[in-house]
């Protein structure tokens, strides 16, 4: 829990100094500090209280709606000028995905996004803070990249292990009295069918003129009894 907290939170402050790059380029400080916003209530909100997730249907409606935002967008303007709207639609998909149950793709996604946040800003002209700035995000995303792979291998590891408990052992003969519900059910009835069967032969056997019990037993059940060693039991005197 702990490790995936600390991959939100650098994947946030990856994604609030991607859109940061990106608005130093447009000249524009509303679109950083909306991702800043953002950002921070994503952590608060989905990631650690969890009040607030966008399902997978509102996900794909906003994503829908902001492509059609970036179409309109891209409709007015002209020349190299269309790439703002390219960022602004890196920055509308990235808020969405913020708000999301963060999943491993997820992760990826935003990483994507930001990434590619960096390079549509390295268009702009810029001064020397991005330069400054750039070296910060390089570090960012590197330890993002390092947390992301702890968190995967770490989740692939307890979806194993949680199979490896549930899965029986090769080679296990489970023992009737061992089973629960219908399984030991069935056993108790087949017994006692087993039972009453070589009772109700046994007095068959004796009432026309005797005969071991192997003998008149059903043949499923020979083998174990001439395996049982025969007592003899002593002879009663009449006096």
């Amino acid at each position: 829990m702990y490790l995936e907290r600390l991959l939100q939170i650098n994947i946030a402050t990856m994604a609030a100094l991607g859109t940061l790059l990106l608005g130093m380029g447009q000249r524009s400080p509303a679109l950083p500090l909306w991702m800043l916003t953002a950002a921070v209530a994503s952590v608060w909100l989905t990631d650690i209280s969890g009040w607030f997730r966008l399902n997978r249907t509102v996900t794909n409606v906003a994503a829908v709606a902001a492509f059609c935002v970036f179409l309109w967008q891209l409709s007015e303007l002209r020349g190299v000028v269309r790439i703002l709207a390219i960022g602004n639609l890196l920055v509308y998909l990235q808020i969405i995905l913020l708000f999301q149950e963060k999943e491993v793709r997820t992760y990826w996604q935003l990483a994507l996004l930001s990434l590619l946040q960096v390079v549509v800003a390295a268009a702009f002209r810029q001064q020397v803070l991005f330069g400054i700035l750039l070296v910060v995000y390089l570090f960012v995303g590197l330890s993002a990249l390092v947390l992301l792979f702890l968190h995967r291998e770490r989740s692939r590891h307890l979806r194993l292990h949680a199979l490896e408990r549930h899965r029986p052992i090769a080679g296990e003969i489970r023992s009737p009295a061992r089973c629960g519900g219908p399984a030991r059910a069935r056993h108790r009835a087949r017994a006692s069918r087993c039972a009453r069967d070589c009772v109700a032969r046994g007095r068959q056997a004796r009432r026309s003129g005797g005969g071991r019990a192997a003998d008149v037993a059903p043949p499923r059940h020979r083998a174990a009894i001439a395996r049982t060693p025969q007592i003899s039991w002593p002879v009663r005197l009449s006096a």
